[in-house]
């Protein structure tokens, strides 16, 4: 099933210096590293015409799912089923080509919402791709094979988030938006994560300060963590 997905020319991991905006391709290389020892990490960028349609698909190996959890906080709660991580920037805007703040916020939820959709037809094309595997080879797979979404974006706004009917639930952290089941999609507003040991793995993820903030709590790590050297490692 794997290798439908592969590019066998891709580099999927990067190496540079976050700058001050959400990096997407340092964020989809940090997901490949820190995922890659519990499972299968595929980048599903043969379906996708353009370079940055790609996104990370990942399939945890059943045995690693504890692991998982234990070092990844929510990050391995999200993983511990077959999921894509479609990392979304920022919005940005020249503002000086707005008259009022009411248009900028307007133009921003624009923007924003083109993003979520843009990732969620991503899914639909790989629930198809599964779809035409399972008609020619005869076979079923499970509900749980169909792999969940998580749209990881630094903020997001109240009417993007009711727009989507995306709504927080009680058994998960606040910042973390389901929307309704058929969809197989979540929004994780990465700014409204709380600042706790479990959420540091996205907080690197979140907008400037917040990733201040974590790389300084990464560094307070144990020298003889190996999430600790790996992640200086891809902010180096």
């Amino acid at each position: 099933m794997g290798e439908l997905w592969r590019d066998p020319n891709r580099t999927l991991y990067y190496q540079g210096t976050m700058n001050q905006n959400f990096d997407v391709e340092f964020a989809k290389s940090y997901l490949g590293r820190f995922l890659e020892g519990y499972g299968e990490v595929m980048v599903c960028q043969r379906i996708f015409l353009e370079e940055g349609k790609k996104n990370v698909w990942f399939i945890p190996k059943s045995e690693k799912i504890a692991a998982l959890r234990r070092d990844l906080g929510i990050l391995g709660r999200m993983a511990a089923n077959s999921c894509v991580f479609d990392p979304l920037p920022e919005v940005e805007l020249d503002k000086s080509l707005y008259e009022t703040e009411e248009e900028i916020q307007e133009e921003i939820k624009f923007e924003k919402d083109n993003q979520i959709r843009d990732s969620m037809s991503k899914l639909l094309i790989i629930f198809g791709q599964i779809n035409r595997l399972e008609k020619r080879h005869k076979i079923n797979f499970p509900e749980s094979y169909l792999p969940k979404l998580w749209i990881l974006t630094p903020t997001a706004m109240t009417s993007t988030l009711s727009g989507f009917g995306a709504n927080t639930h009680k058994k998960w952290l606040p910042g973390i938006y389901f929307m309704p089941p058929a969809f197989h999609t979540t929004i994780v507003a990465i700014d409204e994560l709380p600042q706790t040991p479990e959420t540091l793995w996205l907080r690197l993820l979140g907008p400037e300060e917040m990733q201040k903030q974590a790389i300084k709590e990464v560094e307070n790590l144990s020298t003889d963590n190996p999430l600790r050297s790996t992640a200086l490692e891809l902010l180096s």
